[in-house]
């Protein structure tokens, strides 16, 4: 078995633990969440990957970010992923390594950052308007993430 083929199918197991289980522990939450960043910055900065072994992890990516979503969804366990996983995507828009994602995996990330940023805890510790600024200037706009920007500003500032 490949490292591609054993970092998908892992993903594909961990989803279903989550359906299962939740997050499970803060501390195993936590691991998980640091070796989700890795995966997104092997597909965005590795050479190496074929085509077969990109499809591979991005499946799994895609079965394991749907089940979090579905699953996994208390404030702190969605501060423990974005402290991992939102300085990896900040770091994307920074470099321009959006596009190097693929268009799944991408809108994947879209949906996971506007979960994190629908934490209020979340989004205190973000400059918001930089991070707009910064996906404003993608080829394709991540409107999700700056519409979730824009109701915390509304909301914090508490117009509603």
């Amino acid at each position: 078995m490949g490292e591609a083929q054993l970092k998908g199918e892992t993903m594909k197991l961990l989803a279903e633990l989550h359906r299962v289980g939740g997050a499970g522990s803060l501390e195993m939450w936590g691991e998980e969440s640091m070796w989700l960043g890795g995966i997104v910055e092997l597909m965005a900065n590795s050479v190496e990957l074929d085509r077969k072994e990109r499809d591979m992890i991005e499946k799994g990516w895609t079965v394991l970010v749907r089940s979090i979503l579905a699953h996994v969804d208390s404030e702190q366990e969605m501060m423990v992923l974005s402290s991992h996983l939102l300085p990896v995507w900040q770091g994307l828009l920074d470099t321009g390594k959006m596009d190097k994602l693929g268009h799944q995996m991408e809108k994947d990330i879209s949906s996971l950052v506007s979960s994190m940023l629908s934490q209020k805890k979340v989004i205190e510790d973000l400059d918001s308007a930089k991070i707009v600024r910064k996906v404003m200037d993608m080829k394709e706009p991540d409107l999700e993430v700056v519409a979730m920007l824009a109701w915390s500003e509304v909301l914090q500032a508490g117009v509603m």
